[in-house]
Parts: C-alpha cells; sequence; structure tokens
C-alpha cells in the first residue's frame, strides 16, 4: 500500500480522513471522492522522519451515504503506482427537537405578556405565537411579548426548534391581559328625598369585553361631601343609591365614580348638589264645595284630610306635625280648631297669608275655608 488511510470524524455531511504514506518523500497527494478527483494537497512531515501525512475533510455530502475515498501519493512529482483505498458512512441526519415545551405566564399590563417555557433537549430556539400570530424567536425559555387588547383572553403556544426544523408546540395555554383603560361616569341625577334621605341615580360607561379593551361596567362608588358612603351594583349601565341620615334643608355635594370589572375607577366622578327635601305634597282641595253667601257642610273626614295635608306639607318644609284635634261626627266647628289650622299654617311661610284666627261665638265663612286652602296651596 502507498498509503493507510484512517477515519478521523464525520458529521452528517461530511467526513474526515487522515492518508499516512509507506513512501519516503511522498509529499504530495491527491484525494478522490467516488473516483472523482476532489482536491490536491502538500503532505506533512510532523516527526522529520521523511514519511508524510495528510488529513482531509470532505464536506458536503449527504447524511446516511457511503462515499468511496482514495488516494494517490506522488514523489518528486512521480505519480505512485499504488493507492490507498476505503468506504466510509456519514452519519444520520439530525432532527427537530421532538419533545413539547410546558408553558406558563402572567399578564404585565394591559398590552405585555411575560412568559416562561421549559427547555427541550436538542433545541437551540423558541417560537413564541399568540392567538395564532407569530410574536417571538427566543433562544432562552422566558420571554414579554407585546399585544394590541387589553382584558383578552390570549391562547399561547410555544415551539422548540433547531436548525433542522421546527418541533411540536406547546399545550396551549390561556392568559388574560390586564384591563388598564377606565370607565367614564356620566351623570348623577335625584330620584326622589325625604327630610333625611336622597336617592340619586348615576350612569356610566365602559367598553365591552368583546372589543377586546375593556371588562365591563360593575357599578359605582358613592361619596356625600367628599367621604365615601358606599357601592351600588350597575344594571343596563346606571345604579341608584340613596343617601341617609341627612338634615332637612341642607345642601350636600353628592357624586358618583364608575367602577370597571377589573377594579379600575373613572378619573373624576360626577357629582351634583341636591338638597334633602321630600317631594312637595299635591294641593288640597274639599270634597264639597265651600260657596261664600250659601250653605255648606263641612264632613268630619273633610277637616281631618285637610289637617293631614297641612302635616304633608309641615314634613315638606321641614317642621314636625302640628298635634291636630280630630273631629268626629256631630262635633261642633270651633275657632279653636279654626285657629289650629291657621297656626300650623304660618310657619311655613306660605305666600298667600292665611286668614287671621277667630275669637269663640265668632262666625266661621266659607270664604275663611277657602282661605286656608288657597294659603296651603300657595306653598312652593
Amino acid at each position: 500500500m502507498a498509503t493507510t488511510l484512517t477515519y478521523v470524524s464525520g458529521t452528517h455531511n461530511s467526513l474526515t480522513i487522515r492518508a499516512d504514506s509507506n513512501y519516503y518523500n511522498a509529499s504530495t497527494i491527491k484525494w478522490y471522492l467516488n473516483g472523482s478527483l476532489y482536491a490536491t494537497s502538500a503532505m506533512s512531515d510532523p516527526d522529520g522522519n521523511g514519511y508524510y501525512t495528510h488529513t482531509q475533510t470532505f464536506s458536503g455530502l449527504s447524511a446516511n451515504t457511503t462515499y468511496g475515498i482514495a488516494n494517490d501519493c506522488l514523489v518528486g512529482g512521480v505519480l505512485l503506482v499504488e493507492t490507498g483505498a476505503g468506504s466510509y458512512i456519514t452519519d444520520l441526519a439530525p432532527s427537530p427537537p421532538t419533545g413539547k415545551p410546558t408553558v406558563g405566564g402572567s399578564a404585565l399590563t394591559g398590552h405585555q405578556l411575560s412568559l416562561n417555557w421549559s427547555g427541550v433537549y436538542s433545541a437551540t430556539y423558541y417560537d413564541v405565537y399568540a392567538d395564532g400570530t407569530w410574536k417571538a424567536s427566543v433562544s432562552g425559555t422566558s420571554t414579554t411579548i407585546s399585544i394590541d387588547k387589553e382584558y383578552w383572553d390570549y391562547s399561547i403556544r410555544v415551539y422548540a426548534a433547531n436548525a433542522y426544523g421546527v418541533g411540536p408546540s406547546s399545550d396551549p395555554i390561556t392568559i388574560k391581559s390586564k384591563d388598564e383603560t377606565l370607565p367614564y361616569a356620566n351623570s348623577i341625577v335625584k330620584l326622589t328625598s325625604t327630610s333625611t334621605s336622597i336617592q340619586v341615580q348615576a350612569s356610566g360607561w365602559d367598553n365591552s369585553p368583546s372589543l377586546g379593551n375593556a371588562s365591563g361596567l360593575s357599578g359605582f362608588a358613592f361619596y356625600k361631601n367628599g367621604v365615601y358612603d358606599g357601592t351600588a351594583s350597575q344594571s343596563g349601565g346606571s345604579a341608584s343609591y340613596t343617601f341617609t341620615g341627612l338634615s332637612h334643608g341642607t345642601s350636600y355635594t353628592l357624586a358618583a365614580y364608575a367602577i370597571d370589572v377589573q377594579g379600575n375607577w373613572s378619573t373624576l366622578p360626577t357629582s351634583g348638589s341636591f338638597t334633602a327635601v321630600p317631594a312637595r305634597p299635591s294641593n288640597f282641595s274639599w270634597t264639597f264645595s265651600k260657596t261664600p253667601g250659601g250653605d255648606f257642610n263641612l264632613s268630619d273626614d273633610e277637616w281631618n284630610a285637610f289637617t293631614a295635608k297641612i302635616d304633608a306639607f309641615r314634613t315638606y318644609k321641614g317642621l314636625g306635625a302640628f298635634g291636630f284635634t280630630t273631629v268626629n261626627t256631630g262635633n261642633y266647628f270651633t275657632a279653636t280648631i279654626f285657629n289650629e289650622a291657621v297656626n300650623s299654617i304660618n310657619p311655613m311661610s306660605p305666600p298667600t297669608l292665611p286668614p287671621s284666627t277667630k275669637s269663640p261665638n265668632q262666625d266661621i265663612y266659607a270664604s275663611y275655608l277657602n282661605d286656608l286652602v288657597s294659603s296651603l296651596n300657595s306653598i312652593l
């Protein structure tokens, strides 16, 4: 043999072979791959003993393939008759990763998710997808991705990959991005009130979760003169709330903040100034007309209804019940009973003054009774 061939190393697409010459001063070598000249190279004499060697790498080969490798040695430019030859097989080609990453993560903000996953053998990088859209390729096992929707359920997958392809994806996980869009408080209006309470209705707005940028309106937080008073859940974008323990005739600043499902509050409340008073009672009229200059009838039910209406107006104006004498059928209608009506109306400062009080045994005319009603009904 002119040379001895020794396998040094190999991959799926290369073979490295060393040739050791048995001829003195054989310093040039021609390498052949499957019968075709591959390279002509100078040999070296590492030991200085006149016997030369050379190591050649054949690249660009196919995986799992047998190659015939041969060589010719030259001494002084003269081709040696005998050559070295051998057959060698390249390795199997590497494959994509076969493992599935296990993914975890959380929402950082309304537009960022933090993700992490387990490493997979033979993977050199990972492709990250959110709702089927590629987001990142990273060499490590964690990353932060940008997203475009708040309060949205994102389906996350991570694929292990290397230079030879992409492996299977992780099982999908769902991560909901945070809602950072603030709701709005639009208005607050008075519904009803008494001398010690005010019922209001607040309305507001927040994007629907189906739009992918907010969690929806949850309710309202109510404040009285800047102090928190309570909350109420919304229905149809509004909620009613009753402030209690108020003082009659006192003005209060009442306000409401809108709150969404994620607990975000509107930046500013909707507010207004309201006074604790009951609704004005309806006007009174006699059941039976009292016509001046003629006979008239005044029943006990009529008079008791009249005094009850006076007490309703007194409550409306922040005054207590007067304490009228209850009349019954057959009682005399006295000046004392008449004067109770006069004296109970006067403190309410009616624009139309009631008639003056009457002395005992003084006649009571129809006009006096009508004037009492006119005075009561003039109260605003």
